[in-house]
């Protein structure tokens, strides 16, 4: 934001894209090296003593039933027809290759900033210089005063912690959600939170274009409209029990939820002030706050009160989410009005 300030739009929209590719690859990449599920159905030879035993040793809450067809499993007696439940154990993890990996991923980038500093100096002090250079910019300067500026920061630092209350709560209870109310299979859950993913990259690469050429507001804008609209609908599927209506709900969730965090981000370096690291960093403690605390809300409600507490406070967080922005919008429109009435009667050359 503070390297290209009005031209940061695509920029903001492009990085976020990518994050979302990595967050959909990141599963296939890490599935290698996760402990594999061993099947104690197999024959004797296919599992190993070692292997019983654990699985014995941590099966001790198991019915006799099972435990008699482990035995037999042991014993090489593979005789009768008794349905075994869960007769599976884990073998070893490499998941600190994963690990490892995004830790080399994570120093190169750090190094490759470093050699940035190094050779161009402190990008942001640059920044700032050339800000100055060029205060007769239309976008050097920002129209609102001080205190205006700390209204509007706080205003759309809430907006934004409700997106990120919305995002967490839908993609952390979600599969809960359709198991336990819908009745779905976890497989059929695991490829809904797929889609919801899928149209959640797609929207964010989609946003690099769509910042070139519609105004930032009406971006945000529509975008809120799939998300609330999502929420209808899937609000409306549960009710109705309309299946193939959920699959579609959260697709265009997903949608809509994509661009709004970089969107607004650029629209608070574009409109209200610079995102310099302190700023950004308050923002931050307020995201932060809001996704620790809102899953442990919906999760009580979920537990204690209906399974569709999950459909409701994600409408509530959607509908809140688009009144705080057009809240934002009005009054910044008319802040802007009133300064370019005060500088239309204060100009001697203008009648």
């Amino acid at each position: 934001m503070v390297v290209w300030r009005g031209k940061a739009n695509s920029y903001m929209q492009a990085i976020h894209g990518i994050f979302s590719v990595g967050a959909i690859l990141s599963p296939f990449a890490a599935e290698s090296f996760l402990a594999k599920k061993i099947d104690l159905h197999a024959p004797t030879d296919h599992v190993d003593e070692l292997t019983y035993n654990n699985y014995a040793i941590n099966s001790h809450n198991m019915t006799n039933t099972n435990l008699s067809v482990i035995n037999g499993l042991n014993t090489g007696n593979n005789s009768g027809s008794v349905d075994i439940i869960e007769n599976y154990t884990y073998g070893e993890t490499h998941i600190y290759v994963p690990y490892l990996i995004s830790t080399a991923i994570s120093s190169l980038a750090a190094i490759l900033y470093i050699l940035v500093y190094v050779k161009y100096g402190n990008v942001y002090t640059k920044s700032i210089r050339r800000d100055t250079e060029l205060a007769t910019s239309k976008k050097s300067e920002y129209l609102l005063s001080k205190q205006m500026k700390i209204m509007f920061t706080v205003l759309l630092a809430t907006t934004l912690t409700l997106y990120v209350m919305a995002e967490r709560g839908f993609t952390n209870f979600l599969m809960t959600f359709l198991i336990s109310r819908l009745d779905w299979s976890k497989s059929e859950g695991s490829n809904a939170s797929a889609s919801f993913w899928i149209t959640f990259a797609l929207g964010r690469l989609s946003g690099i274009w769509i910042v070139r050429v519609l105004n930032l507001s009406y971006v945000i804008l529509g975008f809120f409209f799939f998300l609330v609209g999502g929420g209808v609908l899937l609000w409306l599927a549960v009710v109705f029990d309309e299946n193939v209506l959920v699959w579609v709900a959260i697709a265009v969730i997903g949608y809509g939820m994509s661009t709004t965090f970089a969107s607004i981000f650029s629209w608070l370096s574009e409109n209200v002030r610079r995102l310099t690291g302190k700023i950004a960093s308050i923002l931050f403690v307020f995201f932060s706050t809001g996704a620790m605390l809102f899953p442990i809300l919906v999760g009580y409600l979920m537990d204690h009160a209906s399974q569709m507490w999950f459909v409701y406070t994600q409408l509530l967080a959607y509908f809140s989410m688009v009144i705080f922005f057009i809240f934002i919008l009005i009054l910044y429109r008319i802040l802007e009005r009133t300064k370019q009435s005060s500088h239309t009667s204060t100009d001697p050359f203008i009648k």
